[in-house]
C-alpha cells in the first residue's frame, strides 16, 4: 500500500513540475505587473487614510518662568496636552505622560525658589508613532525652564 503511494506522490509531483515549467512566457510579466500596481494603489490609500494625522505638542515647546526672592514659591501650571491623530482615528487616549514635575491630570505645581529644568514627556500607542516593530517611538518633549529674574 506505501509503495502504491509513493508511486502516485511522485507521478503527481513529476507532472506538476511539467507543468510549472510549460507556464505561458507571459506569467512572470504578469505577477511583476500586478505586484507593482498593488503597491501603488496601497501607497495612495495609505497617504489618503492617513493625510489628516498629526502628532504635536499644543502650545509652545519650551516655557520660561522668571523667579525672585519675593515672589511666589510655587506656580500651578496647566498642560495643554497633545494632539494626537493617528489613520483619521484619535488616539489621545493611548498617551503616556511622564513628567519630572509634581502634578496629575495635567496640572502640575512648579517650584519658583531656584532654577531648574523640568520636562514633560508624551508617548502614544500607536502603529504610526508608537513603539511597533523596530521603530523608534516619536517622543513629544515639554521642557518648562525656571530662571532668576531681575
Amino acid at each position: 500500500m506505501a509503495s502504491i503511494v509513493k508511486k502516485v506522490v511522485k507521478k503527481a509531483a513529476k507532472k506538476a513540475t511539467k507543468q510549472v515549467v510549460k507556464e505561458h512566457p507571459y506569467a512572470a510579466l504578469y505577477s511583476v505587473l500586478f505586484l507593482l500596481v498593488g503597491a501603488l494603489v496601497g501607497f495612495f490609500a495609505y497617504k489618503a487614510i492617513s493625510k489628516n494625522d498629526k502628532y504635536v505638542l499644543n502650545g509652545e515647546k519650551v516655557i520660561t518662568l522668571d523667579y525672585s526672592e519675593d515672589a511666589d514659591k510655587t506656580f500651578t501650571y496647566v498642560e495643554e496636552g497633545v494632539t494626537a491623530i493617528s489613520f483619521g482615528k484619535d488616539v489621545s487616549s493611548t498617551l503616556v505622560t511622564t513628567s519630572t514635575l509634581n502634578g496629575e491630570n495635567g496640572v502640575y505645581v512648579i517650584p519658583l525658589d531656584k532654577e531648574g529644568e523640568y520636562i514633560i514627556t508624551y508617548e502614544v500607542d500607536s502603529l504610526k508613532y508608537g513603539r511597533t516593530f523596530i521603530w523608534t517611538p516619536t517622543i513629544l518633549t515639554r521642557t518648562i525652564k525656571v530662571v532668576k529674574g531681575e
